[in-house]
């Protein structure tokens, strides 16, 4: 991970594997883009499901948006069921619900995941101690 700081980006190819390539736009006479690299390839060897990874900065919002998939996918289909009963138009109507819950829950989940860090944070921090309460006894 020595490029990190160095200002030059990993770059990725089937036959060479990693290589360092400066942030100029144009590499052997192809252009390249120079957008952030949001998605890099992993390491030579590893297999084709995990050989994309999303950049550690992205992680936080990335288990919200997940989170509210999984918990919306299962509390949209556990209403169904109880509104509905195990019918014929059981996964249509699920499945119409569970995408109304995605489109509110992973905005939300994103918006609000940082706030409560910080107060989960605040509330499980340990007390300070003043210099009376906690000070030298007094003699």
């Amino acid at each position: 991970m020595d490029w990190l700081g160095s200002g030059n980006l990993p770059s990725y190819s089937p036959r060479e594997g990693f290589r360092h390539v400066s942030k100029t736009p144009a590499i052997r006479g192809n252009r390249q883009p120079q957008a952030a690299e949001l998605v890099h390839r992993a390491h030579r060897g590893e297999s084709g499901a995990s050989a994309r990874r999303v950049d550690p900065r992205y992680a936080p919002p990335l288990v919200s948006a997940i989170m509210a998939i999984v918990i919306s996918l299962a509390v949209s289909l556990v209403e169904t069921i109880v509104r509905l009963g195990f019918t014929s138009s059981l996964v249509p109507a699920w499945l119409t619900s569970f995408v109304v819950a995605v489109i509110v829950a992973v905005p939300t989940a994103v918006l609000v995941a940082p706030h409560t860090q910080r107060l989960v944070s605040r509330i499980t921090r340990p007390p300070r101690r003043s210099a009376q309460a906690g000070g030298c006894p007094e003699r």
